[in-house]
């Protein structure tokens, strides 16, 4: 899907075109969810132009952004370990994605085959286990950290689905996430208005 944005030279403070404006060859509309779209990303280098979404109705759905008389939607998953909050890129498998979901748990998709490969399991006895609100692989190891309303971020191996670290990360839940380009630093942002910046291997700020 591409964004139709003003020229460099536009007026900054005057008032730019609602989506109606897009032409055709720019304008592509995913349809298909029945409530709420939590989450969308795009998906690896191998299956370009590959978009994958995820919804209150307890789907995730992978779409083809391409202009074509076909229906764009290419798979739905359901999830049936809770409802998907967020999705994201695992960026060490083209293929894959995570979704977290509202039970705190989160699963890799395999969009080739499209279905469940690992479920990330939170290590120890944790009912009090809230919902992922965002997750973010890293971009060189095999490792997908959560962000959880219950003040914490859990670190996964992709590969087994173990939870290989976690740490209290704010006073109040963890709202967003984000790994540098480099893997070095971790960033959560936090409902207690802060943000973090984290090194990735100690596991401080």
């Amino acid at each position: 899907c591409r964004w139709l944005l003003p020229s460099e030279d536009c007026d900054p403070f005057g008032s730019y075109g609602s989506c109606q404006e897009l032409t055709d060859d720019f304008r592509i509309v995913l349809q298909g969810h029945t409530d709420s779209v939590w989450g969308l990303t795009t998906v690896g280098k191998e299956t370009d132009g590959v978009v994958a979404s995820c919804a209150a109705d307890g789907s995730c759905r992978f779409w083809k952004c391409a202009k074509s008389e076909e229906s764009p939607l290419l798979a739905t998953i359901e999830t049936t370990e809770g409802r998907p909050t967020c999705i994201g890129a695992v960026e060490t498998d083209s293929n894959h994605c995570a979704v977290g979901l509202d039970t705190g748990r989160a699963v890799v998709l395999d969009v080739e085959r499209q279905q469940p490969v690992v479920t990330f399991q939170v290590a120890g006895d944790h009912p009090d286990v809230q919902q992922i609100n965002r997750l973010a692989s890293h971009p060189t190891l095999s490792v997908t950290i959560t962000a959880h309303e219950d003040r914490h971020m859990r670190f996964f191996d992709n590969k087994s689905g173990e939870q290989i670290h976690s740490m209290v990360a704010h006073t109040d839940g963890v709202s967003c996430l984000s790994v540098d380009p480099n893997g070095l630093f971790l960033v959560s942002g936090s409902h207690d208005s802060s943000l973090r910046v984290w090194n990735f291997e100690t596991k401080t700020f």
